[in-house]
């Protein structure tokens, strides 16, 4: 439950930010039914990173990653572009301020009593975004980021890949208030602001 509080926390971190800017293809999708976007097609997609980057394949070639993801729907690429924009980091922050190895992250992910295949995005995202950071530094890819970089185009960058993964799209200023994460968690109760004190200062967003 510490897991999920402080992954919840980094979103309301986001919320609480006027210094990011958003996809607006990202921004869209929030307001999609993301249950039903949700497919094997799209399991498939976060699976092929989370096993590649978690070593269990040889490398993740540019070319596959690209076909498996125009293969996708309309509606499955637009939950591929919210689930990576919104979870990855988030997922990312979790583990690190818990202090997550490899082996301690798969243990809890893959041991939440409501796993289910879906939860490949998370996976993807941890290991993602740890290439990520490791290929070009927190600051870096922070300050991207926030500028409105995916990170599925960061990855696509940090595999050394051409051009980029997904089509341009405008950027949004982030308005605090706009997306509600914890309203998923039930009503607002006293001792949220600790949590984003939390994840402020041990992830060191």
């Amino acid at each position: 439950m510490t897991a999920i509080a402080v992954h919840e926390a980094f979103h309301a971190l986001v919320q609480l930010s006027t210094q990011s800017n958003m996809r607006l293809d990202a921004v869209e999708s929030i307001s999609l039914d993301m249950e039903g976007l949700s497919t094997e097609n799209t399991t498939r997609f976060f699976r092929l990173i989370g096993d590649v980057l978690s070593g269990h394949e040889e490398r993740l070639p540019c070319n596959e990653l690209k076909e498996l993801f125009l293969s996708l729907s309309s509606g499955e690429r637009r939950y591929v572009v919210w689930g990576s924009y919104i979870e990855w980091p988030a997922e990312f922050y979790m583990s690190t301020t818990l202090g997550f190895d490899d082996a301690q992250y798969l243990q809890f992910r893959k041991g939440y009593p409501r796993w289910t295949e879906v939860d490949w995005k998370y996976v993807a995202g941890y290991f993602a975004m740890k290439r990520i950071e490791s290929r070009f530094g927190r600051r870096s890819w922070q300050t991207a980021y926030t500028g409105g970089l995916h990170p599925l185009d960061a990855l696509w960058s940090s595999l050394g890949c051409e051009d980029r993964l997904l089509p341009p799209s405008p950027l949004v200023k982030y308005s605090p208030g706009a997306f509600h994460p914890l309203n998923t968690l039930g009503k607002y109760k006293p001792g949220a602001a600790s949590l984003v004190q939390y994840v402020w200062c041990g992830a060191g967003w």
